[in-house]
């Protein structure tokens, strides 16, 4: 990989003779954005170690979202590993990805097997009615709006800890305004209104509502001692707000 003209040219010539290559384990190590840029790679494997945390970690949701962004905006077909339940299967499809591999789709197999394999294997009915599904849509908002809340709070920490008031979204003005806020009000409102976890959730997001504009103000006044004890607080409600959408989709879940 030294030399990555040669490499590029050793891929073109097996391409003409029907070989074709993936870019493995997309996210970590080795691969880079040169090698999408360079390599004539028609498939990028979203590494597994991100797609495992899709149902808990905000950020491997975002990451996820991003490389299948760059998939998209190269042409390449995305492929993520990792995929180990269903859960996984259904978050991937609303995020738009088709493809995967991982123990809840098989384990590996001898070759002599994969034909027997094949003749047996049945789709998972969850993933095959996912797009129209009313749950699996309520699934995959929850999770979104986790991504979006964690997002927006990530935003107001770094213009904290920059003291760069210009660099807090208008979002945090309104909690009613913000995406999650939105979501809050109509269909959060709508699915899981009659939950106590959903009272809970919509009390932590007006208190983070709250002490992001705090902040705004001293950011203003450059309260430095003041803003590093806001920073701890919206790092602790950002927590306890996920842990809330957990518990409302493990609920919701079980109510269903």
């Amino acid at each position: 990989m030294h030399d990555m003209g040669y490499v590029r040219k050793v891929m073109i010539e097996c391409s003409r003779l029907g070989v074709h290559f993936a870019l493995d384990d997309f996210g970590t190590g080795y691969s880079s954005l040169t090698y999408l840029k360079n390599l004539p790679a028609k498939v990028i494997k979203i590494d597994q170690s991100f797609v495992r945390g899709l149902l808990h970690n905000p950020d491997d949701i975002v990451i996820v979202q991003g490389v299948l962004g760059l998939a998209k905006a190269f042409n390449r077909t995305a492929v993520a590993e990792g995929v180990e339940t269903v859960q996984h299967g259904i978050l991937l499809l609303n995020l738009g990805c088709e493809l995967g591999q991982g123990y809840g789709i098989a384990r590996p197999m001898p070759a002599d097997a994969l034909l027997a394999w094949l003749s047996h294997y049945q789709v998972a009915e969850e993933w095959l009615e996912s797009k129209d599904s009313d749950s699996s849509n309520r699934e995959y908002l929850l999770l979104h709006m986790a991504t979006e809340h964690h997002r927006l709070v990530t935003r107001v920490l770094y213009a904290v800890e920059q003291q760069m008031p210009g660099l807090l979204p208008k979002q945090i003005e309104d909690h009613h305004a913000c995406e999650f806020g939105h979501w809050l009000d109509r269909e959060g409102n709508q699915w899981y209104g009659m939950l106590p976890e959903f009272s809970q959730l919509v009390d932590q997001h007006q208190t983070l509502h709250e002490l992001c504009q705090q902040a705004a103000l001293l950011l203003v006044d450059g309260n430095s001692e003041a803003l590093h004890l806001i920073a701890i607080e919206l790092k602790q409600i950002r927590a306890h707000l996920l842990d809330s959408l957990h518990q409302l989709r493990y609920e919701a879940g079980e109510s269903q």
